[in-house]
């Protein structure tokens, strides 16, 4: 059935290229574009609010200072810049920031069928290509990833168009398309500080296959020297200025420092060693973002105190992305049939390039991010996503080889491809439109605190955990600390000087939960607008 509906999709664009003289496959891979941005479009508009919530509220905070012409925000150690750009070009189109984001991440995230159907068309046939696409196009973890204003469908979008123009240079003999490839890549790196590992990838690969080389047939590879010249030079254009302006400013490695920070990411909301602060507010935090935070320094010494912990919570993650998410996704028979693509790649064919830059380096950042991701979140792997299909696709050609070619490619594809899609529930289809929740939406009860704000007494000074709170009254978040009572709360709001405390069970250490489950006038508090475990209260100082 699905192959009769791929051959029929086929003949009516046969048929309209000639008539409006277009080649074929350009106006294939235009439908699985539009295709693709159709479902995605269907999907953010099924969601039934466009507002902030937390990292996305962060992100767009800096976009709109870019366009009141407050530029020093794009110099964050943990907010990487590009995004935040990105979402102001376009708020000139789009006038709602609850919105602005999330049209970026629809582009780009229909756009990234564009380098997936190019790398696709180099080594299979129109069908398998098609296949391919689809399953890109339909897998609900992509589709959810273009609902966000967050920074992952960009980032994977750049990612995959660095690793196409790679495969490029091998394909042309032209050195050229690895200089736009460390570009992409720089924008990846710039999109989110982990797509810097992406490119370390490409040349600790590169310097291993350089050396390989040389100790097999004695003599440098110069096409892999040149085009690592190339990528290194594309990338260094774009993404040194702002390290180096970064390292002006801070005077210290900000990889590192983003780094460090990470590594007690544990307990972000506990107060500081001084008491005078949380990790939040040191690091976190756009506006008091604090250079000589401790959160911020000794990442080696840090390493060095918490290894067992930090080798610990890397198992831990290498677990639950592989079972959680890739196991379940995939099922048995799509990982068999990705390793049977694997191997195929590096021991069938003369094509050791493709193994080594399309399979080995996502499998290296793989590695690299397993270890230095915050926590075990799905969207730290969606890049890894596309990777899956063109693996079963090479293990088509495995199972084609094992059989002797007794049945047709394309068959085998088509039939690895149906078995992975029945064996998971990982595709979207449009009853199981509802399942695809967006945890970026802003409830109602963010929207009515924050209007109270803006309409009685916009920017000061709130008490919160998510910054969407205080995004449209322009508040400055004061992240609510762990605490052990109400005093050392109202002690710690006075000595950050607050105004106002949001008291949800979402925002509150369980001492101090009976602020949103008991609302009324508290010793050095008053409510002010309140509804079922939403509340805001307004800090009273004595006179």
């Amino acid at each position: 059935m699905l192959i009769k509906i791929i051959n029929s999709i086929s003949h009516i664009l046969k048929f309209l290229s000639k008539k409006i003289f277009l080649n074929f496959d350009l106006l294939l891979l235009l439908f699985l574009v539009f295709l693709s941005f159709s479902v995605r479009y269907i999907v953010l508009f099924s969601q039934p609010s466009y507002g902030l919530y937390s990292d996305d509220a962060i992100y767009m905070d800096i976009a709109r200072s870019l366009l009141d012409g407050d530029f020093a925000k794009i110099f964050h150690p943990w907010w990487s810049p590009f995004f935040p750009i990105v979402s102001a070009l376009f708020h000139f189109f789009v006038q709602d920031w609850g919105l602005t984001g999330r049209i970026v991440s629809l582009v780009f995230g229909s756009l990234l069928i564009l380098p997936i159907y190019l790398i696709s068309r180099v080594y299979f046939g129109r069908i398998t290509t098609i296949l391919i696409c689809f399953f890109v196009i339909f897998f609900k973890s992509l589709a959810y990833s273009s609902t966000q204003a967050l920074t992952e469908a960009l980032l994977v979008f750049l990612i995959w168009m660095g690793i196409y123009l790679y495969l490029k240079c091998f394909q042309t003999k032209r050195n050229i398309f690895a200089f736009f490839s460390g570009i992409f890549l720089s924008f990846a790196a710039l999109t989110k500080a982990e797509g810097i590992f992406i490119f370390t990838s490409f040349l600790f690969t590169s310097a291993m296959y350089l050396v390989f080389f040389f100790l097999k047939n004695k003599v440098l590879h110069k096409q892999i020297a040149l085009i690592s010249i190339f990528i290194l030079l594309g990338f260094s254009i774009i993404y040194l200025p702002y390290q180096i302006a970064m390292q002006n400013k801070y005077k210290q490695s900000v990889p590192l420092a983003k780094a460090s920070a990470a590594a007690q990411l544990h307990s972000p909301f506990n107060f500081n060693t001084a008491k005078t602060s949380t990790w939040a507010q040191d690091f976190f935090s756009t506006e008091t973002f604090n250079v000589k935070s401790e959160f911020g320094k000794g990442f080696f010494s840090i390493l060095t105190k918490t290894h067992e912990a930090w080798f610990r919570d890397a198992n831990t993650r290498f677990d639950y992305f592989s079972q959680t998410y890739l196991y379940k996704n995939f099922s048995a028979v799509g990982m068999l049939a990705f390793f049977f693509g694997a191997i195929w790649m590096l021991f069938k064919t003369r094509d050791y390039n493709t193994f080594t830059f399309l399979f080995l380096v996502p499998l290296i950042f793989f590695e690299i991010v397993m270890f230095f991701a915050p926590n075990g979140d799905e969207r730290y792997i969606y890049w890894l996503y596309p990777l899956i299909p063109l693996g079963i696709a090479f293990g088509s050609i495995k199972l084609s080889y094992i059989q002797k070619k007794i049945m047709k490619f394309n068959i085998v594809s088509l039939i690895l491809f149906f078995i992975v899609f029945l064996s998971s529930n990982a595709f979207y289809t449009p009853s199981i439109l509802k399942e695809i929740k967006n945890t970026s939406i802003k409830k109602s009860t963010i929207i009515s605190q924050d209007e109270w704000l803006m309409k009685n007494d916009p920017g000061k000074r709130l008490m919160s955990k998510h910054e969407a709170y205080g995004f449209y009254s322009k508040s400055l978040i004061i992240y609510t600390p762990v605490v052990s009572d109400l005093n050392e709360l109202l002690t710690y709001a006075h000595l950050q000087k607050a105004d106002y405390i949001i008291a949800t069970p979402g925002e509150l250490h369980p001492a101090v939960l009976f602020l949103s489950t008991n609302p009324k006038d508290y010793p050095g508090l008053k409510l002010i607008n309140g509804e079922q475990d939403e509340q805001l209260y307004k800090i009273i100082y004595p006179n």
